[in-house]
C-alpha cells in the first residue's frame, strides 16, 4: 500500500475515534445529567466518636432537606461542606457524587489536645484553640483542667473562645503541656492541671505529692527549669514528700511549702 494511501486511512480512522468518543463522552455526560441522587454513604475517616454516620446524615436532612431524587449535578456540594463543617467537632468534610447517584460524604473530626472541666460538664479544645462539645466520645486521654477556669463558656461550647484574652490563655496552657512533653524528664509523668479561685495554674505530676503552683501560664521554659531544679536540689536534700507546693509564679524564685 503506498505511502499516501496509509496516512489518509490513518487520518480517516482518527477523525472516526475521536467523533465517536465525543458522541460516547456527550452520551455518557446526558445520562449523568439525568442521573438523580439515590443515596447517601458517608466515611468517618479517624478513629474517633464524636460524631456518626446517623448524625451527618441527620444535619444533612437538616440543612438541605430530602436530596433524594435531585439531579446530582445540581447538588450544592460546596454547600453541603461549609454546613457540615459549621457542626460539632467536624473539622473537614468532603462531598462528591459519583455517576452510580450516590452522594459520598468524607468525614474528618477535630483532634482533641486537651480537656476543660466544670463543675456538671466539660468540652475539648484542639491544638489550633478550637473549642467543641464531647459528642459521642468523652474518654479520650487527653490532659484535663477543671477549677475556676478564666473562660466564659457553655454547654455546646463550639469554635473559638470569645475573647482574645481566652484565646491566648487558651494556646498557652496548650503551649505548656506541649513543654512538658518535650521533656525528657516530664514527659507523661502530667496528672493534671487546675485553677484557684486566684487564677493561678497550679500542675500535679503522677509520681510527686507537691502541686507546682505556674501562676500565668506564661515564661514556660523558666517555670520548667525551676520544677528540674526542685527534683534535682530541693526534693534529694528535704526528702520526698516534706514539701506539699513548689511556687514557681515568681521571676527567678522557688518558694517550697509544707502546707499548701
Amino acid at each position: 500500500m503506498k505511502k499516501g494511501l496509509k496516512y489518509t486511512l490513518f487520518i480517516v480512522f482518527l477523525c472516526l475515534f475521536v467523533a465517536g468518543t465525543g458522541v460516547l463522552y456527550g452520551v455518557s455526560r446526558e445520562k449523568r445529567r439525568e442521573r438523580t441522587c439515590e443515596r447517601v454513604e458517608v466515611r468517618i475517616r479517624d478513629k474517633y466518636r464524636f460524631v456518626d454516620e446517623d448524625e451527618i446524615k441527620g444535619y444533612l436532612q437538616k440543612g438541605f432537606g430530602s436530596i433524594w431524587g435531585t439531579r446530582i449535578d445540581s447538588v450544592d456540594l460546596s454547600g453541603i461542606e461549609r454546613y457540615i463543617e459549621s457542626k460539632s467537632a467536624v473539622r473537614k468534610c468532603e462531598a462528591w457524587c459519583s455517576s452510580d447517584g450516590c452522594l459520598h460524604l468524607d468525614i474528618t473530626q477535630r483532634v482533641p489536645a486537651i480537656k476543660f472541666k466544670l463543675d456538671d460538664y466539660s468540652f475539648y479544645a484542639d491544638r489550633e484553640g478550637f473549642a467543641f462539645p464531647l459528642g459521642n466520645d468523652s474518654k479520650i486521654d487527653v490532659p484535663q483542667v477543671g477549677g475556676s477556669l478564666p473562660l466564659k463558656v457553655s454547654r455546646q461550647q463550639r469554635g473559638e473562645f470569645g475573647s482574645e484574652k481566652e484565646r491566648v490563655w487558651v494556646m498557652s496552657v496548650l503551649d505548656l503541656l506541649d513543654r512538658l512533653e518535650d521533656s525528657k524528664e516530664f514527659r507523661g509523668r502530667l496528672e493534671g492541671l487546675s485553677v484557684r479561685r486566684d487564677g493561678d495554674l497550679v500542675l500535679k505530676l503522677k509520681d510527686c505529692n507537691a502541686l507546682f503552683i505556674i501562676g500565668e501560664p506564661v515564661d514556660i521554659d523558666s517555670k520548667i527549669k525551676g520544677m528540674s531544679r526542685y527534683f534535682s536540689h530541693i526534693e534529694p536534700d528535704k526528702g520526698k514528700g516534706y514539701y506539699k507546693s513548689v511556687n514557681l509564679k515568681f521571676n527567678k524564685q522557688i518558694i517550697c511549702r509544707r502546707d499548701i
